[in-house]
């Protein structure tokens, strides 16, 4: 009797400690589901968040080939890192060629001293806006850029935009020219009007006052004839004496215009 209440003890013991591991291993499989579920959606995650990112690099590097601007990272030591397609396109050089050189050897000679402080300015943390050098073309021409530019300290490199304005700074010259040679004509005009003035109002006055004396003396003796005419050579000369003030008046608007 004693050994069978012995056996079933031991029996419901063994039976508690079944049931216990099953518990346990329910909760460990449960434990180990819920570390999978939320490993899976972490690497989800992860993958989501990797795709997105190479799809902002792929869209950055779109942006960056597809520019029409001259785009560029330059690092301390004076080299581009990296350009876009439109430098061959200005320049003529393709980026092997610009990236295998210090960029200042393509600049300007009269330009290098300005952009090396302007570079120098960069390092400071100042940024660029509307610096214009000129940067040689693989044909030996050179073309006048407009730069934009900033630093970054923690990488130690220059991120810069060019546009060639070449054409611009060509019309703008051209206009410049236009004008001052419009200023010297109208200066020319001025003092043609000024000596006009000066070298045929006297002969006028000459013409008008002995027109009026032959009148004054012959007036008795003259038919009807030669006073028309001597009124003739009157109304002439008053005429003429008004066109040299309306030439007059005209320069000086025209001297007011230009300036």
């Amino acid at each position: 009797m004693g050994r069978r209440d012995e056996i079933g003890r031991l029996s419901g013991a063994f039976n508690t400690m079944t049931e216990q591991v099953e518990s346990a291993h329910r909760g460990l499989e449960e434990r180990v589901r819920q570390r999978t579920a939320s490993l899976e959606e972490a690497t989800a995650l992860l993958e989501q968040r990797m795709r997105e990112i190479k799809d902002a690099r792929e869209e950055l590097d779109r942006f960056f080939s597809l520019s029409l601007d001259l785009l560029c990272i330059a690092n301390r030591d004076g080299h581009f890192t990296r350009v876009n397609a439109a430098w061959e396109a200005v320049l003529g050089w393709t980026p092997e060629e610009l990236t295998s050189r210090p960029y200042v050897d393509l600049v300007h000679p009269d330009d290098r001293a300005a952009t090396g402080a302007e570079a120098s300015q960069l390092a400071t943390g100042a940024s660029t806006l509307n610096f214009e050098n000129r940067y040689r073309h693989k044909d030996g021409s050179y073309r006048w850029l407009s730069w934009t530019a900033a630093w970054h300290p923690e990488r130690g490199l220059i991120y810069a935009a060019a546009r060639d304005v070449t054409e611009q700074k060509r019309v703008a010259r051209a206009l410049q020219q236009h004008a001052d040679d419009l200023a010297t004509v109208n200066r020319e005009l001025e003092a043609f009007s000024y000596s006009v003035s000066h070298d045929l109002r006297a002969p006028l006055r000459h013409i008008t006052g002995f027109a009026m004396m032959l009148e004054q003396s012959t007036s008795s003796s003259l038919d009807s004839e030669g006073r028309r005419c001597l009124t003739t050579i009157t109304e002439a000369a008053t005429r003429m004496g008004r066109l040299i003030d309306d030439l007059l008046a005209f320069s000086r608007v025209t001297s007011r215009a230009a300036a």
